[in-house]
């Protein structure tokens, strides 16, 4: 799961998390909501999730956090 800042009036930005499913398992964004806040801290759990296929990275794997709007529906 990666993230990017979504704009928001009050807060300037808010969290948002870019889900890729593994392959044959099924996903959705109220079981995301629920394991985030479990596991981090108020500020850090998404207020908006998107399902894609694949999340833009670098020849060494990591993920290009810039490019990540190129994916907002």
């Amino acid at each position: 799961m990666a993230g990017g800042p979504q704009p928001d009036e009050m807060k300037d930005e808010i969290a948002k998390a870019y889900v890729v499913p593994k392959p044959g398992e099924e996903a959705d964004e109220e079981s995301i909501v629920a394991h985030c806040r479990e596991h981090l801290a108020a500020y850090k759990v998404p207020r908006a999730i998107q399902f894609v296929d694949d999340v833009p990275g670098t020849s060494t794997g990591k993920i290009m956090r810039r490019e990540l709007k190129t994916l907002d529906a």
